[in-house]
């Protein structure tokens, strides 16, 4: 399950099982009018399967003073680096803040994921990766979470 917290700790639970048979996408193309996203990362970035790791950004409007963002959406790497959607959640942080999107890693690999950010008008940020590792549980060792 994925979920997201924006400033304000708004919280949205989406179902990962939807996720798993999305169509391969490509991010949006970022406007010159939109908002920015910056300092993306996962922490932790090496984990456990089964764990989470939490998903960072910053993000801030673009010139527009009545558009602010207002959705983030997550695209996870799959085999020959086809992207497909992750995630998807509100952003309540006004026209800048932190994002917070936690993130549960059922299995063992690494992940790649890249974020953006939509505004209220339509607008796409850029587009930033982030990479996690996950280790596999060992059946004789139950490995606590960072």
């Amino acid at each position: 399950m994925i979920t997201a917290r924006g400033h304000r700790a708004a919280v949205l639970a989406l179902c990962s099982s939807l996720v798993a048979c999305a169509a391969a996408v490509q991010p949006h193309h970022a406007s010159p009018t939109g908002p920015t996203i910056s300092g993306a990362g996962m922490a932790p970035d090496h984990t456990y399967a089964g764990c989470t790791s939490t998903l960072r950004f910053h993000f801030d409007a673009g010139p527009d003073p009545a558009a602010a963002p207002a959705a983030w959406e997550l695209l996870r790497a799959h085999g020959e680096g086809r992207l497909r959607r992750a995630g998807i959640g509100p952003l309540d942080g006004g026209r800048a803040g932190d994002a917070v999107i936690p993130v549960t890693l059922p299995h063992s690999g690494v992940y790649h994921y890249v974020v953006q950010v939509e505004d209220d008008a339509g607008a796409w940020s850029n587009a930033l990766a982030a990479t996690v590792v996950v280790d596999p549980r060992l059946p004789h060792r139950t490995p606590t979470c960072p």
